[in-house]
């Protein structure tokens, strides 16, 4: 009986030995994240030869504290219009001159003159959470020049059914 005793204090000290504090994950105050920050682009012109070549849009990783899933989302203005680019888990988005084209000379996008140089601009925004607002952080916008040429769409393919 003796050995079961010496056992099983054996045991209670081990578990009671053995626990230990563990520290809490807090989210840091939305206020003291910072923005990320869109890496500014040269001027792109599209033309029929380089439709199937990238455009690759860099940006600095958001800070939120503690490891956390981001979702980041690339829009393009040109004046009141507005169209989200894409979105992006990592701190890059890439898209080809041709559905980029698309995007900013199609009347549902941007509808920016054919042929012609225009002065977009691009921002950005960060979130952990869809449901709460106050940690989506937007970056400052930054302007690029684009030469666009027509859409190589066709209209009616795109018709609402």
């Amino acid at each position: 009986m003796k050995f079961l005793k010496y056992i099983s204090l054996a045991v209670v000290a081990l578990f009671a030995f053995s626990c230990q504090e563990v520290d809490q994950l807090v989210a840091m105050p939305a206020e003291d994240f910072k923005a990320p920050v869109l890496n500014p682009h040269s001027d792109i012109t599209i033309d029929n030869d380089n439709l199937e070549n990238d455009v690759i849009f860099t940006w600095s990783a958001v800070d939120y504290g503690s490891h956390a899933a981001v979702t980041y989302s690339l829009y393009v203005t040109y004046g009141e219009n507005k169209v989200l680019l894409g979105e992006s888990f990592s701190t890059s988005y890439s898209i080809t001159k041709e559905a980029f084209n698309n995007i900013l000379v199609n009347e549902k996008g941007l509808a920016l003159p054919v042929k012609e140089t225009s002065t977009i601009y691009l921002y950005l925004t960060s979130s952990i959470s869809a449901n709460n607002p106050e940690y989506t952080k937007i970056s400052e916008a930054i302007s690029m020049r684009v030469t666009t040429i027509e859409a190589t769409t066709v209209p009616w393919i795109r018709r609402p059914l």
